[in-house]
């Protein structure tokens, strides 16, 4: 495993990619692009997972402690 501080900044910086895919899709789908909808969805579960790994993380380096 990467050191702690390298896997968050990692992290962190997927879950500001995700978030940006997630902000573009938003916009197509709400100018009324329905195929935008399910992009939209699946970039918000992607950030689900990111953040759910990160949390783990978080949590087991507080645990460790």
């Amino acid at each position: 495993m990467k050191n702690f501080n390298d896997y968050n900044t990692e992290k962190m910086k997927e879950l500001k990619e995700q978030m940006a895919i997630a902000e573009a899709e938003a916009d197509q789908y709400f100018s009324g692009n329905d195929a935008a909808g399910i992009r939209l969805s699946k970039a918000l579960e992607q950030m689900e997972t990111t953040a759910q790994l990160l949390r783990n993380e978080i949590s087991n380096k507080k645990n460790a402690r």
